[in-house]
């Protein structure tokens, strides 16, 4: 099969590593796969450093016509199969493909509502042959609030690498560079800095957590993107007035310790790696579809505290395979740090039914037969209408 992504995204986030993995697990399988993108954009440069596939394509607004004729022409050269968008803008550019007889599969990542006026929903409704969720609470909302036909709607969660996100990844050098000691508890947080990522509220809660668990450590891992951004300042400042030093590890040579139980570690392309250091991993979110950094830690054994929000509870079942908290409530994700804390043995039952009940089913080689499936379910339509 020969897929053609196109994502107009020009910072880097879930969505965009959602992409560039699942075109990397096509090419991989046998297939062809390609991602158009900015060629300024943060997943223009990964994927060339990485290997994938990429073709730059100037995506610069919804109405953008001459992306449109480029994007076709694209399609002939390449001679694509089948066509699968990614975020809004070029979801549009690509919506009078459909119309020309392209077969276009369009992906929804977030959980943010789309409005019920006509022009809002129309590129759900006409501009592709099947719409993917990355949620159920996304499906639930496009039938509930932009009445888009059940049959035309799949969710296909997160998909784990399970080669790389495992039991047995060793992250020893991580709590090494970190400075955790035998004893010592690692409290992560990992996510690119954005608000509704609730970094703020994992610093205040850490603040709050540290008077009754002196054994844990906090570490932030993450930032905005490439280069300085208001918000690692606005983070890195408020960690300053918590917990009393600048805790920014790229810049600053500190260990983790009593006095200095706060870490800011930065961008980290070793992510595994890093989970695997963790003995708790926190996703504080105010805003999210499943979040890929929960099934990850899941599979990788780890006790996990989500907000429940979006899809999380999707993931998360609270009590068996996490802890779930309301988002945006500190003093309630600081109880429940300190509960897994001081409770080792929960916090090994948690991590050990999440492995079991998450790593064979989040695959990336099951969310992509799941995807492959669809495509092909997408084409026979298109091929039982042409024979009409």
């Amino acid at each position: 099969m020969r897929i053609l992504h196109t994502i107009s995204e020009l910072s880097s986030g879930g969505q965009d590593y959602r992409t560039a993995d699942e075109a990397r697990w096509l090419v991989r399988n046998g297939h062809e796969a390609w991602i158009a993108c900015n060629p300024e954009s943060e997943l223009f440069e990964r994927a060339a450093r990485e290997g994938i596939p990429v073709i730059p394509l100037q995506m610069r607004s919804t109405w953008d016509y001459a992306a449109t004729a480029r994007l076709l022409r694209l399609i002939g050269k390449l001679r694509c199969d089948l066509v699968h968008t990614h975020s809004p803008i070029d979801a549009w550019i690509a919506l009078p493909l459909k119309f020309s007889g392209v077969p276009v599969v369009r992906s929804r990542h977030n959980t943010n509502p789309v409005r019920k006026a006509f022009f809002s929903t129309f590129s759900y409704r006409y501009g592709c042959d099947h719409l993917i969720a990355t949620a159920e609470c996304i499906r639930t909302a496009f039938i509930r609030d932009n009445r888009i036909p059940p049959a035309r709607l799949s969710v296909i969660g997160e998909g784990v690498e399970t080669s790389r996100f495992h039991p047995l990844r060793d992250g020893s050098r991580f709590r090494k560079r970190w400075g955790i000691r035998p004893g010592e508890v690692a409290i992560g947080c990992i996510g690119m800095f954005r608000p509704e990522k609730g970094q703020k509220q994992f610093i205040q809660a850490a603040a709050l957590a540290r008077k009754k668990i002196p054994e844990a450590r906090f570490i932030m891992i993450g930032d905005h993107k490439k280069g300085r951004s208001p918000f690692r300042e606005r983070y890195r400042n408020l960690a300053r007035k918590r917990f009393g030093y600048d805790a920014w590890l790229p810049e600053n040579a500190i260990l983790a310790g009593p006095e200095t139980p706060f870490l800011m570690h930065g961008l980290e392309p070793e992510i595994a790696s890093a989970t695997a250091a963790l003995d708790i991993s926190v996703i504080p979110s105010l805003a999210e579809a499943q979040s890929r950094t929960a099934p990850e830690a899941m599979c990788m054994g780890k006790a996990v505290i989500a907000s429940e929000v979006g899809g999380l509870p999707e993931v998360v079942e609270h009590q068996r395979t996490g802890l779930l908290v309301a988002p945006g409530d500190v003093d309630a994700l600081a109880e429940a740090m300190i509960r897994l804390t001081l409770d080792p043995e929960l916090r090994e039952r948690l991590g050990r039914t999440a492995f079991e009940r998450m790593s064979a089913g989040v695959s990336m080689d099951v969310k992509m037969r799941e995807t492959l499936a669809i495509y092909e379910q997408v084409l026979r339509a298109r091929k039982s209408v042409a024979s009409l």
